[in-house]
């Protein structure tokens, strides 16, 4: 039977990051750089990591992150229909999406306003159409 290489940690459930920024609000989505530091997510290709539990005021602060698992509540961008694709736009919120060179979050499992939240039935990958 194959080991397991114990160089690469399992993850699950909510994670705790250093933060290279001050992050704000909560629910909104991050990414990891290369120093193992967490930031807002603010392109449509970022590679997201997860969720912000809280908010910081600070670099250096410790941040609760929530992977993308099952359904999650994020903050929305824009109005979003229901079974809408999502990527991330500027300040980590969600964003409908039909464009194929855009890193998809999930889909959206409920309706939502400008700067609500939506639900998210999470999943990871690139729209196409």
């Amino acid at each position: 039977m194959a080991e397991l290489n114990n160089d690469i940690p399992y993850l699950q459930g909510p994670q705790t990051f250093i933060c290279s920024e001050a992050i704000t609000p909560s629910g909104c989505l991050v990414k990891v750089d290369a120093a193992g530091t967490v930031s807002i997510a603010d392109a449509a290709t970022d590679a997201i990591i997860g969720i912000a539990k809280h908010t910081t005021s600070a670099t250096g602060e410790r941040l609760t992150v929530i992977p993308f698992e099952g359904f999650q509540k994020v903050r929305a961008g824009e109005a979003i229909n229901e079974g809408s694709w999502l990527t991330v736009e500027s300040g980590g919120r969600v964003v409908a999406t039909t464009t194929d060179t855009q890193e998809v979050i999930g889909m959206s499992a409920s309706a939502s306003s400008d700067l609500g939240l939506v639900l998210v039935a999470c999943g990871r990958g690139r729209y196409a159409g």
